[in-house]
This record gives C-alpha cells, sequence and structure tokens, in this order.
C-alpha cells in the first residue's frame, strides 16, 4: 500500500499559491519602487568641460539664478531662455547681462514644448560646421536647466528630441542647497506634504507622457 499521497496537499504549482505569491512579489517590487521614487525623479549630471547651449526651463527664479551663473562659467556658451512674457529676460537686461548671448521664447506652454522648441532652435541657429560630424570632434553639448524634480521627465523627453551623435545634452538641475534641500529630501519624499505633492505630480505627469507623448 503507497503511504504517501502521490501529490502533496499544498503544492506551489496550485493556481491560487501561484496567485498570490505573484501579487505578494508585485506589491514588493512596487513598495520598493515607490520608496526610491525621489531619487529616480532627481538625476544630474556632473558639470562638464565644456558647454556649448544652456538650455532653462521657464519657472522659479532659481533657475535663471543659476542658469546665469553658469553662462558666466561657461563663456563661450549660449543661452536658451524659455521665459513667460519675457519677465526674467527683462530683468536680465535692465542688471547689464549681455543679450547678445541670450535667445529668449516665450510662447511654450507645457515642457515638451520647450524640449521641441530647444531641438528647432539648434537646427535653425546653429550653422552646420558648429556641430561636428559624427566622430570628428566632440559633440555639440547642450546643459539642461530646471528644478530636480523635474529633471527625470525632461530626461525622457530630450532621449526622444535631443538625441543625435553629433548632440550630448547633460542634466544640471538647480542644486538641492538653493532650495534648502538635501538628498534626503527627495530619498524620503513621503515625510514632507509639498515634496510629496510635487514627486506624485511628476511621476503622474511621467506616467501620461510615456502613454501619449503629449504633456
Amino acid at each position: 500500500m503507497n503511504l504517501f499521497p502521490s501529490k502533496p496537499l499544498v503544492s506551489s504549482r496550485h493556481p491560487a499559491v501561484r496567485l498570490v505569491t505573484i501579487v505578494i512579489t508585485l506589491l514588493l517590487i512596487v513598495s520598493f519602487g515607490m520608496l526610491r521614487l525621489g531619487d529616480w525623479l532627481t538625476p544630474a549630471d556632473p558639470l562638464p568641460e565644456h558647454l556649448d547651449l544652456i538650455v532653462t526651463f521657464a519657472g522659479e527664479q532659481y533657475r535663471v539664478n543659476y542658469s546665469r551663473e553658469l553662462m558666466l562659467k561657461y563663456p563661450d556658451a549660449h543661452w536658451f531662455l524659455s521665459d513667460y512674457k519675457n519677465g526674467y529676460s527683462r530683468l536680465l537686461e535692465k542688471n547689464r547681462f549681455d543679450m547678445k548671448r541670450v535667445s529668449v521664447v516665450d510662447t511654450c506652454s507645457n515642457t515638451l514644448a520647450e524640449v521641441r522648441a530647444a531641438a528647432g532652435w539648434i537646427a535653425d541657429s546653429i550653422p552646420p560646421e558648429q556641430i561636428p560630424a559624427s566622430g570628428s570632434r566632440r559633440p555639440y553639448t547642450i546643459g539642461l536647466i530646471s528644478s530636480p524634480y523635474h529633471m527625470r521627465r525632461i530626461d525622457l523627453m530630450a532621449h526622444r528630441y535631443l538625441s543625435s551623435p553629433d548632440l550630448r545634452y547633460v542634466l544640471l538641475p538647480v542644486p538641492l542647497g538653493k532650495y534648502r534641500w538635501e538628498k534626503k529630501t527627495f530619498r524620503y519624499w513621503w515625510r514632507n506634504e509639498f515634496i510629496t505633492s510635487i514627486t506624485i505630480s511628476e511621476f503622474v505627469k511621467i506616467g501620461y507622457f510615456l502613454l501619449t507623448g503629449y504633456l
């Protein structure tokens, strides 16, 4: 007589067990991903040795002030400034900044429009001889300036519209310290009501862009 059943009473192959295992695994993955969401949203590259173009996304004055610092650091760079109703550009002019180094666009209503406008400006305004042929010399380097939490969405959009062997973009968010933030501010994004709000907002906007491409 066979004293042992041919199949165990509870098998990992049972559909219900497999379903529970999958659900638990997915919940763990999602939970871990949400814990790292703040870090993922705030990528940053080191300052390069050279910048040809600085692209500043419209919004806070922190972005304009930091871009101005970079323009002084990179005297050969040109500045593409997205500016609602030319408000910040008028302040720059009033403070005697060399506006010959600045191109202002005030027609963009969202981030994707700004990325497209920058790509169009590069295509229309940069002489072909200034953009190297593939592999001949260093690529035309573009610094993208915005708030730290904005950079992942900008990166995704720039990858679509500014990716070329002859173009290189770097993510240069306004330093956290200028907002009196620290790395842990976004690492523990759920601890601060404002940071929680902008983190969730960016996550939703990224999802919408990935689904539609029109944010």
